[in-house]
């Protein structure tokens, strides 16, 4: 009876996995285009809607009812990972562009002095 239980959690995580592929695609397809858009008309804007869009993704999903269809998740899931994805490539790129050149890697993996 043990293993038939473990069978079944193991089978609800990869169903919860495979739900939430939705905000992995959303994150893989926003993070390179909005890192490229950021290269070109800067970071601020991508970031603050990718945040905003984020953030309403959020109360979308606060809003699903406990019964949902599973379109309606995966487009609120969806969202959440273009959010994400809008939010991090220029973010990233920003602290990476504010330290010189020659001290990124330092940077990157130290905190500077007190």
């Amino acid at each position: 009876m043990a293993a038939a239980a473990r069978l079944r959690v193991l089978r609800d995580a990869a169903v919860a996995g495979i739900y939430l592929l939705p905000l992995t695609t959303g994150f893989l397809f926003a993070g390179p285009i909005s890192g490229y858009l950021s290269d070109r008309h800067g970071a601020r804007i991508l970031s603050t809607s990718g945040l905003l869009l984020f953030g309403a993704s959020f109360i979308g999903l606060l809003l699903v009812p406990t019964n949902f269809s599973y379109w309606v998740f995966a487009i609120m899931v969806f969202l959440n990972g273009v959010g994400g994805g809008m939010f991090s490539a220029p973010n990233a790129a920003a602290i990476m562009n504010s330290v010189p050149a020659e001290e990124r890697g330092e940077r990157l993996v130290s905190r500077p002095p007190s």
